[in-house]
């Protein structure tokens, strides 16, 4: 897991600006060491659905490709975001720079909106028709 915080600032520089040809690459490759570093620290399985609602937000992938993510990493347990000091750990790295009162860049914000998004296009498609 001492890996871990370089893959946070490479998915982090990804987003931030995708103007690299093979942007998507290495975004995969960040997102398939967080799928394996899940399988053995719960928290990493929390992270990846941070950085899965900002790529959906940034429009670096489709909510279709998060869900698929989304479903493989499901048999993973959950961490307990709510009653845990890691919960206020920052995902979204350009947004935390803007001050420390930016809760919106704290892994338990980016994973409920992330639900959010998934339990609405259950019900919505996209083009704002029910489902």
């Amino acid at each position: 897991m001492w890996w871990h915080p370089a893959c946070l600032y490479v998915a982090n520089a990804i987003l931030t600006s995708p103007f690299d040809a093979n942007f998507r690459q290495y975004f995969a490759l960040c997102v398939s060491a967080y799928q394996k570093l899940s399988r053995c620290f719960r928290v990493a399985k929390t992270i990846l659905q941070g950085l899965l609602a900002m790529a959906t937000d940034k429009g670096v992938i489709s909510l279709a490709e998060a869900r698929a993510v989304q479903d493989k990493i499901a048999d993973v347990p959950a961490f307990n975001t709510i009653t845990s000091q890691i919960s206020r750990l920052r995902i979204d790295l350009e947004l935390a720079m803007k001050g420390p009162q930016v809760r919106a860049a704290e892994m338990a914000v980016l994973v409920s909106e992330f639900e959010e998004k998934l339990v609405l296009d259950e019900f919505v498609d996209f083009n704002g028709q029910a489902a």
